[in-house]
């Protein structure tokens, strides 16, 4: 269930304007009490989740491969036709290291990977040891930032892609919520990775952990997560 979706089911119940406490026709009017159980459902409903708390709806997610974090994670894993965003202090501090496992789950079902406007060239080597297939790697090359929201938006949109990982810097939330509405359509798992300095902007993403490195090991922060309390996890570098 969507926002949309939720938004109808409350309008269905607390009717506004003239429909307001106007019973049906025929029908003899209702004392207000009557209303309250109706009332207090609503948070009790399946689809809507309170913050700090797990969904009860099983979560459909890709599982990210580091117990650690798994543990912080609904359905131990990134959640997939959405946004997972990664804000890392420094470019090559091993953000994308966190991501190998799934990706290299994706990859081994056949899925394609696509990478776009990284600011490397993915090192090849080390995406065979963490178990990546290579002929599932897709590689996009960038001139601007409008034209790699544009490639991941239609990688996204695709349904060939069970990965997209896009590197950001500028976005906004418009173009971040497009990212959003992209993935929900191809089904597609989208990481968005961006510095540090968008680590206090708001932002549609479903998950949002911060990277940092001291050389020795990765700090990973859990900074937002639909249905889970932030949390901190240190791994090896």
């Amino acid at each position: 269930m969507g926002a949309f979706d939720i938004e109808l089911l409350l309008q269905g119940l607390y009717p506004t304007g003239d429909q307001a406490g106007r019973p049906p026709a025929g029908a003899a009017a209702q004392p207000a009490e009557a209303a309250q159980p109706t009332r207090r459902a609503v948070p009790q409903h399946p689809a809507v989740w309170r913050v700090g708390e797990r969904p009860t709806v099983p979560v459909r997610a890709i599982p990210c491969g580091i117990p650690e974090l798994e543990r912080q994670l609904p359905g131990g894993g990134w959640q997939p036709a959405c946004i997972n965003e990664v804000i890392g202090n420094g470019t090559g501090i091993g953000e994308v290291s966190v991501l190998l496992p799934a990706l290299a789950h994706l990859s081994r079902r056949g899925e394609t990977v696509a990478w776009i406007a990284a600011p490397f060239i993915p090192y090849a080597p080390a995406l065979q040891q963490a178990g990546v297939d290579l002929k599932q790697t897709l590689r996009i090359e960038a001139r601007n930032e409008a034209d790699a929201l544009w490639a991941a938006e239609q990688s996204l949109r695709s349904s060939t892609c069970g990965a997209v990982l896009v590197w950001l810097t500028g976005a906004n939330h418009t173009a971040l919520r497009r990212l959003q509405l992209a993935a929900e359509a191809g089904n597609a798992l989208c990481f968005v990775l961006r510095d540090r300095s968008h680590a206090g902007a708001t932002s549609p993403a479903a998950v949002r952990v911060a990277v940092d490195s001291d050389g020795r090991r990765r700090q990973v922060r859990l900074l937002k997560c639909r249905g889970s309390q932030s949390g901190h996890v240190s791994l090896a570098a």
